[in-house]
């Protein structure tokens, strides 16, 4: 499956759970982590991943608002031109249960993620205005030429 047809069958859909996904044809599969708020997995056979909301239920709101955050963070930070380079490609965005569906990035070593983390925290800040206190080793993949992305900056 290729990027445009998975993302064609998810705004066709609107899947909201894994089986859902699987039964609008884009086939989840290895998972790669959770985290408090949410789970996420990667689409079989393309470079995408679900971001799904850990609410118990519906009435608890805190995966679904983790994920309207950190939407909410992205679209400041790009429009800062300089930033665009270091943010993920959103596919998907489902507000009102809170999936996320962006590009696959793999995750940096330690080795790699050699940077300043106050100061990459602290620049950011000041350039944008915008907090990012979750930029640690875990939320950082690696974009085109292994160019810092920050996948995950809900808080």
């Amino acid at each position: 499956m290729n990027v445009r047809t998975a993302i064609a069958h998810i705004y066709k859909h609107k899947p909201t759970t894994p089986d859902e996904f699987r039964a609008a044809g884009v086939p989840l599969g290895k998972h790669l982590g959770a985290g408090v708020f949410r789970e996420v997995l990667k689409v079989k056979g393309c470079p995408l991943v679900v971001k799904f909301p850990l609410d118990a239920d519906w009435d608890c709101h805190e995966g679904v608002d983790h994920s309207a955050l950190e939407m909410k963070k992205l679209a400041r930070l790009k429009k800062f031109k300089w930033m665009r380079r270091f943010l993920p490609k959103i596919y998907y965005y489902d507000r009102k249960h809170g999936i996320i569906v962006m590009r696959y990035y793999e995750l940096m070593t330690k080795h790699e993620f050699l940077f300043d983390i106050q100061f990459v925290r602290a620049l950011i800040k000041h350039s944008t205005g915008v907090n990012i206190s979750d930029y640690t080793w875990g939320n950082v993949g690696k974009g085109w030429k292994d160019c810092p992305v920050m996948i995950d900056c809900g808080y």
